[in-house]
């Protein structure tokens, strides 16, 4: 395999920090969901026709979901607002051996094997951390 390095360097919005994180916390809030719609439908199943709670659990569902995105929304914008690491410009380097990560106050190496897994999205490709105990 032929040796090639990929530089590239940027700065992290606010918007692209909270599309990582959605893309991480993403299986959980499916599972939620449907846990969220599962017990609805059972609670309001009891005293209405199924047809009706159906509904009644979907509808609560979706509004306590809008709340929940409005929440964490807010909270990413706090969370990337108050870290100033967030908003240094970074230089990264990708080669066989791993990634180098450079700022203007610090030099990050991460061989390959300290990552779990790699998942590739439409707009990010996200590196996933092993964590090791000690």
């Amino acid at each position: 395999m032929e040796n090639m390095d990929i530089n590239f360097s940027g700065k992290l919005t606010s918007k692209e920090f909270r599309k990582v994180r959605y893309y991480q916390l993403r299986t959980i809030f499916l599972f939620l969901y449907f846990l969220l719609v599962v017990l609805n439908y059972l609670n309001f199943e009891r005293n209405t026709p199924w047809i009706n709670a159906l509904i009644l659990s979907l509808l609560q569902t979706i509004g306590l979901f809008i709340l929940i995105k409005i929440i964490t929304v807010i909270f990413y914008s706090i969370q990337y607002r108050t870290d100033p690491m967030l908003k240094n410009e970074r230089q990264f380097s990708i080669d066989n051996d791993g990634v180098h990560i450079n700022t203007k106050n610090s030099k990050l190496f991460y061989g390959w094997s300290e990552f779990r897994s790699i998942h590739e999205h439409k707009k990010c490709i996200c590196l996933i951390f092993q964590h090791y105990e000690q």
